[in-house]
């Protein structure tokens, strides 16, 4: 739910144990919150899939845009 802000220290550790991929994907709702709920607090992403600031601003970080860095959002 917040640890999105620790993508780049993620990142940065599976580059120092030599990982060939990080992937990096959004959680889904599978029923666990209504819908107003998963989008107001846990979702990262709005109803119409564009993604919110924060994480934008998390992902802009230089180490984000490595090769080994896969996203699938």
């Amino acid at each position: 739910m917040s640890n999105y802000a620790e993508i780049p220290a993620f990142v940065r550790w599976a580059k120092d144990k030599g990982f060939d991929g990080v992937n990096l994907s959004h959680i889904r709702n599978w029923g666990t919150y209504d819908e107003r709920e998963f989008y107001e607090n846990v979702s990262m992403f709005d109803e119409s899939g564009n993604m919110k600031p924060e994480l934008a601003e998390v992902l802009a970080d230089p180490v984000c845009t490595d090769p080994i860095v896969k996203t699938s959002w």
